[in-house]
């Protein structure tokens, strides 16, 4: 059994009883989350001005700041920042591109950052390298 604050619980729509989902975090914190709450989906918008370099530190750094989606805009993507972008995603674990148009490359990360560890994410590689090689 656990309290929780009366006023959250009650801003939730909790009752007595009420099922919560525990997510367990690297740094040692819980995320408590009501049942019917939608999870949170974090997107980054880039837009795509030519500059290759700048575009994957972008993209990376949004990557590593855990957005789920990262959404890519230009008038027209030169289909050698297209090529770019594939390669990119395929050194970024868990992510990949789901959505491509002429003017629009969105990168999905299936990685939940709540139940990645650094040590999963080693296995993952080296099966890769060894599967691959």
């Amino acid at each position: 059994m656990v309290t929780l604050p009366k006023k959250w619980a009650m801003g939730v729509g909790l009752q007595p009883g009420s099922l919560l989902s525990i997510t367990y975090r690297d740094d040692g914190t819980l995320l408590l989350t009501p049942p019917m709450t939608q999870p949170f989906v974090s997107r980054k918008t880039l837009n795509i001005d030519g500059d290759m370099t700048e575009l994957k530190m972008d993209i990376i750094g949004a990557y590593v700041m855990g957005h789920q989606f990262i959404d890519l805009h230009a008038s027209r993507i030169p289909q050698a920042i297209r090529k770019e972008v594939k390669v990119l995603c395929k050194n970024l674990i868990g992510s990949e591109i789901v959505e491509e148009t002429e003017n629009k490359i969105v990168i999905y990360d299936l990685l939940n950052p709540g139940e990645f560890t650094i040590e999963k994410g080693l296995k993952t590689d080296i099966c890769t390298r060894v599967w691959y090689a």
